[in-house]
């Protein structure tokens, strides 16, 4: 997958969750990698995450395809 707002380049994620807050109904995708060799978890809002081969800006992102295979 592609995250857009990250300075993080050449970095490398793998989808591990969709959360929802059911109180505040706010959603997020963690994920795990980062640069080669690193295994952190980070947090993204669905409207900065893209299909691998999109064009951020041009392709839908997870919030607006919540079907969008990330994969």
């Amino acid at each position: 997958m592609q995250v857009e707002g990250t300075r993080l380049r050449g970095a490398s994620w793998a989808f591990v969750a969709h959360v929802t807050n059911g109180e505040t109904g706010e959603t997020w995708v963690e994920v795990v990698g980062g640069r080669t060799g690193d295994h952190s978890v980070r947090s993204f809002r669905p409207d900065q995450l893209y299909a691998p081969s999109a064009r951020p800006g041009h392709d839908p992102s997870l919030d607006d395809a919540p079907g969008l295979a990330l994969e």
